[in-house]
This record gives structure tokens, sequence and C-alpha cells, in this order.
């Protein structure tokens, strides 16, 4: 096995960042560009050694990945762009993409090379693309990523022949396992030094030669040289190609185009469209052959099953019950340890740090944002579950599986995998629907995402549950996941008929082969997210855990406090500055059965629903009544029945995330009406959904 490439370094910045743009001195630009699964990401990381999201592109929100590796000396700039089929672009991560490729981007000007990932079992598919980037004139090097499958199918594939065809260098590698990635990186170097331009040439057809090179005459006439890729979009009315072409010139163009166009026969589209795949044709009728016998793989199989009209929904609901009982039963086993690992971590640093700074350290970090480590295990399980679907393969059939249902939301099937991704967290599954195509779909899909139970509301799930229905946790966790997709239909299906009327786009999604997820992948998942965890608690959490034991330890001074005298106690609570502020709260959650301490914690996990379990650590466990206890052993005391237990569950499960899923939201849609119109409405269907479920519980005599 080869040993990814060691990196020199990468920057990671916020999602919400831009990275700043310009090139050292003696840095060589490559874009890495390919389909969809092609394995593109993969090759990414190997090459680089990064595995973090770094930023965004100037100007847009769509996502951007940098990384730096060196070879013979020469420092080289890896920028993962966004998966693409061809520079016809549909979606605004595509636009990305192609206007990088095309134009180039700022100070940085155009790529120096451009690597092409693509799935070497999967060749025809990916052949346009690297036809249109030949066409730009850019050194061009094709990656035969996923080689182990077309030696596993028995495809004979000759990286050699195909080289000598298109005049570009071929390199074959397995991604996942690293391997040809340091030959993809000496390649890279050579072809920076030797650029010189023996690609494959597609000759069009007489008409189309000569309306091309009018084109482009017309164009050096007024001191705007193209390139031939240029000139092509141009011809086809690529919608990016009239970048930087004023209007007299365009008409000018167009009024070319028009006198040239054969008055019988295709247009000059048509034209280059059928010379590119004749070409296409040519090259895998020369360069790919099989000795398969062609019997039904094991792909087509298991698809058989799994994506069968009766059996396949059910199969993944068993699938999503499965995961989620072994978050809860797998994780309560380090999840009770940690709880009393930390409750009893508190008390002694209370006892053992005197005055005001035990306090802080006991009741406010550990008390607040400690109690959040609990967590952890449930969290990293439900993540790799998630990832398992991913890497595996079935979460494009599971979007395959549910286009029926997202058509009663006015959406399709490919918006499902943005709200399956909110799962794991809201901010990115928001971000992921820029692959849709149309912006209704988009909208529409954003409004909805906010309704998938992020990782971050598991916690309040888990410790609810545990303190309240311990035997039926598993059960209940589901069930609130289930509720979140159904509000999701049935309000995009309102939606859907009267604000964001219309048709969805039509359904296309590629079903990538079944594979192995790699352990070395698993494993780097789970570390990033535990990084990312931790250090969420040790800045964000722990920050406003400590802000919350202040608010509600001070004034001191208002009433003495003695826990003896009956009633001090309480009288003192009440006039500390976090009960005059959440006072207002008290009427407005009473018809829900929450207490003060419930309706704080609802406020204050608008900024992050982690900071939900924190506040409920410091205001349940922290006064005199309740030490040595567990946050679990609070909660049964505090909470005042299972029925408001259940109530604030629903609450949690439907109102707004967190703040940053509304900061993201208002990038992603650029229009502050809808970003205002989703947390009000969503904070409306919370309210009336938890007052539903009071009164059905209390009917069912649960308090």
């Amino acid at each position: 096995m080869t040993r990814p490439l060691l990196h020199l370094h990468s920057h990671h910045h916020g999602s919400g960042s831009s990275l700043t743009t310009g090139r050292r001195d003696g840095e060589a630009l490559v874009a890495l560009a390919g389909n969809p699964n092609s394995g593109k990401t993969t090759i990414f990381n190997q090459l680089t050694g990064s595995h973090q999201k770094v930023g965004n592109w100037g100007g847009v929100t769509v996502e951007r990945r940098d990384g730096w590796v060196k070879s013979n000396g020469r420092l080289l700039r890896i920028v993962d762009l966004p998966g693409m089929y061809s520079l016809s672009a549909v979606s605004p991560d595509e636009e990305v993409a192609r206007d990088f490729i095309v134009h180039g981007f700022g100070a940085e000007g155009r790529p120096d090379i451009v690597v092409q990932v693509v799935d070497g079992g999967r060749l025809e598919r990916s052949l346009l693309l690297t036809v249109q980037l030949i066409e730009q004139e850019l050194p061009l090097v094709l990656v035969l990523n996923m080689f182990d499958e077309v030696r596993r199918r028995n495809l004979l594939i000759d990286p050699k022949r195909l080289s000598e065809q298109l005049g570009i260098p071929v390199v074959p590698t397995v991604g996942n396992r690293g391997e040809g990635i340091r030959q993809l990186v000496e390649t890279l170097a050579d072809r920076l030094d030797d650029s010189r331009d023996g690609a494959l040439h597609i000759a069009f057809d007489d008409a189309t030669e000569a309306t091309l090179a009018g084109i482009r005459q017309l164009c050096a006439d007024t001191g705007r040289p193209i390139g031939r890729g240029y000139a092509i979009g141009l011809l086809t009315r690529e919608p990016s190609a009239p970048r930087g072409i004023d209007a007299g010139l365009m008409k000018r163009i167009e009024a070319e185009i028009e006198r040239r166009q054969p008055r019988i026969g295709r247009t000059f589209t048509e034209a280059v469209t059928h010379t590119r795949y004749t070409a296409i044709s040519k090259l895998l009728a020369e360069s790919v052959s099989s000795t398969a016998d062609h019997r039904e793989g094991l792909t087509a199989r298991i698809d058989r099953v799994m994506l069968d009209p009766w059996l396949g929904i059910p199969i993944f609901l068993a699938l999503m019950f499965g995961l989620f009982q072994l978050t809860f039963t797998v994780g309560a086993v380090p999840m009770d340890w940690i709880d009393g690992l930390m409750s009893g971590l508190g008390e002694m640093v209370k006892g053992g740090v005197p005055g005001l700074w035990g306090e802080v350290l006991g009741d406010g970090i550990i008390g607040g944002a400690g109690m959040i480590l609990v967590f952890l295990p449930n969290i990293l399980i439900l993540m790799m579950g998630i990832h398992l679907f991913e890497d595996s393969g079935y979460m494009a059939r599971a979007a395959f599986l549910m286009d029926r249902l997202m058509r009663l939301m006015g959406l399709h099937g490919k918006a499902f995998i943005p709200l399956l991704m909110g799962f794991g967290c809201n901010v990115p599954a928001l971000m992921a629907s820029r692959t849709l195509e149309s912006r209704r779909d988009r909208l529409l899909t954003m409004l909805l995402t906010p309704f998938m139970s992020c990782s971050a509301r598991l916690p309040v799930y888990v410790i609810v549950t545990a303190a309240f229905f311990p035997r039926t946790g598993g059960t209940i966790i589901f069930t609130l996941y289930l509720a979140g997709l159904m509000a999701a239909l049935l309000l995009g299906r309102l939606f859907s008929r009267t604000l964001l009327k219309g048709q969805s786009a039509p359904f296309v999604m590629e079903l990538p082969p079944y594979r192995w997820p790699t352990g070395r992948t698993t494993w780097n998942l789970l570390r990033f997210n535990t990084k990312m965890f931790l250090r969420r608690i040790g800045t964000l959490v722990a920050a406003f855990a400590v802000l919350i034991w202040f608010l509600s330890n001070f004034p001191r001074a208002a009433v003495a406090p003695d826990p003896v005298e009956d009633g001090v106690e309480t009288a003192y609570a009440e006039s500390t500055y976090i009960y005059r502020m959440a006072g207002w709260a008290e009427p407005v959650f009473e018809p829900l059965g929450f207490t003060l301490k419930m309706d704080i914690a609802l406020i204050s996990g608008f900024v992050a629903k982690e900071i939900v379990v924190a506040t409920m650590g410091v205001l349940m466990t922290g006064d005199s009544e309740a030490e040595e206890a567990t946050l679990v052993q609070a909660l049964q005391r505090e909470v005042p029945s299972p029925a408001a237990a259940l109530a604030f569950l629903v609450f949690v499960l439907l109102y707004t995330p967190c703040l940053t899923t509304v900061v993201t939201l208002q990038r992603e849609a650029r229009a502050w009406q809808w970003t205002a119109f989703s947390v009000a409405y969503q904070t409306g269907v919370a309210y009336l959904a938890a007052w539903g479920t009071l009164v059905v519980a209390r009917g069912l005599g649960m308090g």
C-alpha cells in the first residue's frame, strides 16, 4: 500500500469565511475537477493530507478547499473544485467550477494545470468533460481512479494507449488506498515543466470550423483575443461565454453565427455535440474492452432487493431504526460513566478550589460545558452510521427510494440528500442544497432542512429520554427523527402549493456501485468530528455556560442565602439576573408545561443546541439540593412530568436549530425575508406541536 504524501500545510477557515486569493512566488495553481462520485475529494485528501472544509469562494457561498504539496522543488496549490459533469453548468456549484477553469478567479487567474478525476469503471460518462477541458487549451492530466474496480469488473483499460489517443498524461489510482498518488504528483511536476501542446484536436465540420475562425477573428480585431474553447462556448451559447465581451461585440458575434448557420440541417450546437460524442465513441472502442461474461454484478443483485418498490422503504426505515437503537443503547454505557465522572469531578473541583473560582470551574465549566462530553459517544455512533451509508453508496439509493415521497413536498429525490445530511449538521446540509438545479427547489429545501434533527440536538434527546424513558429511549429518538421528516413533508406540500408554486426539476441521479467503506476514512471522520466537537465545547459552549452560571448566581446580595430556611433559596434564585431577564418567558411557555429553568434552556439553545444541556447542567445541578447529583437525576426532580418532557423534546426538534444555521440560511437564500420567515414559522410550529404533544400525553396518563 502506498503511503499518502505528507502535506506541507493546510489552513482551516470557518465555513462562512472566504479564502484570500493571489499566488506565492513560484506557486503553481492546480484545479482538481471531476464528476460527482468519482473519488475526487479522496484524491485531494491523499495529495494534501487535508480533511477540512476550508472556506468559501470570494463573493459566493460555494465551498472551497485548498491544499498544498511539494514535488521536485515545485509548490503546488491544489484547488478541489465542486463536482461537475460538463462545462455546461446547471447549479451554483458547477458554475463556480466552470468559471474557475474558463475565466480564472481574481488575482489567481486561470489554473496552470487541470487534473480531471474519473471513475475508471465508468469512463464513458466522464470523457465529455475531458474533451471540453482539452478544448480549453490548458495542460491536463487524467486520473483513472478506482482502478481496483476496473480490474474486478474484468475491464481492460490501457492507460498508455488512452494517453496516446488523448495526448495527455493518464495516471491510474486507487484513491482510498493511496495507490498511484506519488506517481500523480510526479506527473504534475513533469507536466508543468513540459507543457507542450500535444492534446487531442477534435475537428468539426467545415461550416462549424469556419464560424469558429470568424468568431475568433472578430474578437482579435477588437483587442479581445480568445482561445478555441472560449469560441466554442460562444458558438454553442454557453451561459458563461459572454463574460468580458461587451454588448456591441456580442451582437456582431451573434450576427456572424446567424449568417453562417446552415439553413437546412442541424444547428451548430448539435454539430458540436455530435462530433464530440463520435470522438468519444472512437476513443472507448480503441482503449477499453472487457473479458466479463456480463452476468449480473453484485451491485445489481443487491439493488434488486434494496430498490424493490415494496421492500426498499421498509429496509431503509429498519436501517435507520437500528442506527438510532445502536446510538442509544451502545452509547448509554459510556454516557452513564462519563455523566458520573463529570458530576464527581465538578464536586471535587468545588471542594478543592476555594471561593468563586471553584464555583465557576465546578458549576459553570464542568457542570455546564463538561456535561456535553457525556454525549460524545452517542454523536460519534450516529455520525459514523450516516458516514457508512454515504461511503457505501447507499445514500444515493435512499434518495432514489424517497423520490416519490419527496414529490409530495414538491421536490424530487435528489433533495433528500441535503435533508439526510441535516441529521449530522444543518449548516452543511443547507450548503448542499446548491447541487439542486432550480432556485425554487433550493429555497424550498432550505426552508425544510432545519426540521432534520442535527447531532447537536441528540444530547437533549438522549439525556431527557434517559431520565424519563430509559426502556424506550431508542424508539422515542427514532420517532422524533421521523416526526421531523413528517413535519418537512407536510409543510413542503403546503409551501409548494402556496409560497413556492412550480414544478420541481427532473430527477437525474447516478447510483454508484456499492463499496466497503475504508477504515482509514472512517477513522479520519471520527477524529475530525471529535476534534470539532471538543473545540466547540471548549469555546462557544464553555463561554455560554460560564455566562449562564454568572447570570444565575448574581447579584448575591439581594437575599442572604440560607438553604435551611424554607423559601429563601427560591427567593434568592429568582432575584438573579437570569430570572429577571427570562421572567417574560414563564407565562409564554406555561401552557406547554415547562418550568422557568426549562424556558431558559430553550432560549439559550437558540445560539446552539448543545447549550440547552449546558444550561440545564448549570441551573439544575448547581443548587444545594442537588449536590453530587447527575444531570439525569436533576432532570427527574426539575421537570414536572413525562408529558412535559415529551413536549420539551418536540419543541427542541422543531424550533430554530441554532444561530449559525440562521446565518447560513441568510447567506444561501440571499433574502432576509425568507430567513425571518423561516425562524418565525419554525418557532410557531414548534409551539403548537409541543402543546399538542402535552395534551395527548396527559390524556394517555403521563402526568
